[in-house]
């Protein structure tokens, strides 16, 4: 990863900041889905 992006720092940060997010999201809903199935 090129850490000299100055140009489009603001936008590359809020892409990987939604991503981050999105990837938060994904594992929190397996977590859950996985400890609902093996309660089961």
């Amino acid at each position: 990863m090129p850490i000299r992006i100055r140009w489009k720092s603001k936008e590359y940060f809020g892409i990987g900041l939604l991503l981050l997010g999105m990837c938060g999201m994904f594992q929190l809903f397996f977590i859950f889905v996985g400890q609902y199935f093996l309660g089961i």
